[in-house]
């Protein structure tokens, strides 16, 4: 390097200049450069490898490649294809909901053979608006102050078979308990018992009891839900339903060929979104080829076959008809086979279905026209989480409306509603409404129901909250007016694998009998049941009629 002042040639390692004295201000003893150590900067190591980075890289497109692969699909795939196609899962989607509640029941209903513990409660609250409302209907010798009227419940604890129950019961007002009393019922005979009162138990034959109630009675509680389980069991599951109803949906659908293609928009009460429209043109020729196939598929349809023969058994042992399921089905054949002979003297309208596809390609609006008259239609679009909904069903100048608009939060339902028929109408305040667990067999729901038109009750509704399954329901009815509540009716039951239900232990004594009735009455330690009453929150008037009627 040279001087800065007369350049001089000067080393690092010399202080000052040797020609002019001026000072170095490169000086190095060392000899090294000041920035000699930032000439070469260590690279920093990549933390994420290259192999780690491709890999990334192909999901990340293989992502994309899936994420548009229906949209392609839809480029590629013919109107009538695509019609057929939603069509198809629309109508298994409602074969599914169907046939998960048909085996929810099924499941209910199976066991009353098995037998089940229910244990529950159903309990009656006022309030101070639905006090004041009862007391104007009470008779005139009872005192219309209900102001120590609260809630009244009664807990059930038994067990329940298909040919016999027995349960336990407790009276409560105000969540006080004022009686208990033990039942047990057969098809031959009730057992009535009072442990407050008496060790002895009353019976009641059940043939003496359906006299009672008339002649064209049915006493019967057992028999009835005996024919029920047994009806419920022939009736398809949700496996044997899909499999008979994919035949005759797959008939429908390839029928249809003659199918247009637009974009279009779908508005419903203010929601409107872009949709794509299908419109398929279905002939009266096209619907008669439609209807003959599934006629003939019905003569060779095994599980057709069994689940008519399954049920039209069931419902001749039950109801003790000397035909049997085989009959049904030969009746069944034969129709059948009259209406392929007459095929050819059917007339069918021409008719245009369209539909219009949403987002996801799901069905969000319909359309059928039979000779230029619109028979159904239905809109329900979502933008966002804003749903509209707009129904009308009609022929011949009779109509059916369905509308009104809602909240959509994952796969729950809110908003108002409106039904219109003949000019009366059904309000729908929908606070929830859970249709995946009701897909399910289950329930979720909080809606409040009032009437309109010429028969309805201005200012009354009736709440209805429910929420469980097949094991544990409650439910909460809710007479309201002006949206604040008067009398809630609430029922709450767990069921559970039961054991088999027992007589009841003790003196037998016949209703039916009057001296056994008077020495029932004689035994009967009337005083304690009066004392109870007495410690309860029921008027002294009240207990006193009851004492008197026992002939204190």
């Amino acid at each position: 390097m040279n001087c800065k002042k007369c350049n001089a040639p000067i080393g690092p390692k010399e202080m000052f200049c040797a020609n002019c004295g001026e000072k170095n201000p490169d000086y190095n003893p060392n000899g090294d450069n000041v920035f000699s150590s930032y000439d070469e900067v260590p690279k920093k190591k990549n933390i994420v490898p290259k192999a780690v980075l491709g890999v990334v890289a192909a999901v990340f497109l293989v992502g994309v490649a899936f994420a548009g692969v229906n949209t392609v699909r839809n480029m590629l795939m013919s109107p009538k294809d695509q019609f057929r196609n939603a069509l198809k899962k629309e109508s298994e989607s409602v074969v599914s909901f169907v046939g998960n509640n048909i085996d929810t029941v099924k499941k209910r209903y199976q066991s009353f053979g098995d037998g089940y513990t229910s244990d529950g409660n159903i309990s009656l609250e006022v309030t101070q608006e639905g006090k004041d409302m009862l007391g104007m209907f009470l008779p005139y010798y009872m005192d219309d102050d209900l102001d120590w009227l609260d809630s009244l419940s009664i807990k059930y604890k038994g067990n329940i078979s298909s040919d016999a129950a027995n349960m336990d019961l407790n009276l409560m007002l105000n969540k006080k308990d004022i009686l208990a009393a033990n039942v047990y019922m057969d098809s031959e005979e009730v057992q009535f018992k009072i442990p407050d009162i008496s060790d002895d138990v009353l019976t009641l034959d059940t043939q003496s009891l359906e006299s009672e109630l008339g002649y064209y009675s049915s006493y019967n509680l057992f028999e009835s839900m005996g024919m029920q389980k047994v009806m419920v069991e022939a009736i398809p599951d949700s496996k044997q339903l899909k499999k008979v109803t994919d035949k005759y949906i797959d008939i429908a659908i390839k029928n249809i060929n003659d199918v247009d293609k637009s974009s279009d928009t779908v508005s419903a009460e203010g929601v409107k979104v872009k949709a794509t429209k299908l419109t398929a043109y279905i002939s009266g020729d096209d619907l008669a080829e439609m209807k003959s196939e599934i006629l003939n598929q019905m003569l060779d349809d095994n599980d057709l076959k069994k689940i008519i023969i399954d049920c039209g058994d069931s419902i001749s042992d039950n109801l003790g008809y000397s035909s049997s399921g085989e009959d049904a089905y030969d009746t069944f054949i034969s129709n059948v086979e009259d209406a392929i002979e007459y095929s050819e003297y059917d007339s069918f309208n021409d008719m245009e279905y369209s539909i219009w596809l949403g987002s996801g390609n799901k069905v969000i609006g319909k359309e059928l026209v039979v000779d230029d008259e619109t028979v159904i239609s239905y809109m329900a679009p979502v933008k966002g989480s804003d749903l509209g909904v707009e129904f009308e069903a009609g022929y011949g100048g009779d109509s059916v409306k369905f509308s009104g608009e809602g909240k959509v939060k994952g796969s729950s339902v809110s908003g108002k509603f409106v039904l219109e028929a003949d000019g009366e109408s059904i309000n729908f305040d929908v606070k929830k409404l859970d249709f995946k667990k009701l897909s399910k067999g289950e329930i979720d729901m909080d809606v409040d129901f009032s009437m309109g038109g010429y028969y309805g009750i201005g200012g009354y509704s009736l709440g209805v909250k429910a929420n469980g399954n097949e094991k544990k329901v409650s439910v909460v009815f809710d007479v309201k007016s002006g949206g604040k509540s008067l009398v809630r009716l609430t029922v709450d039951e767990t069921v559970s694998k039961g054991k088999a239900p027992k007589e009841l232990s003790g003196k037998k004594l016949s209703a039916d009998n009057y001296s056994d009735i008077s020495d029932y009455i004689d035994d009967a330690d009337i005083d304690n049941l009066i004392k109870k009453l007495k410690k309860s929150d029921l008027p002294s008037e009240y207990v006193e009629m009851i004492e008197s009627s026992f002939g204190y």
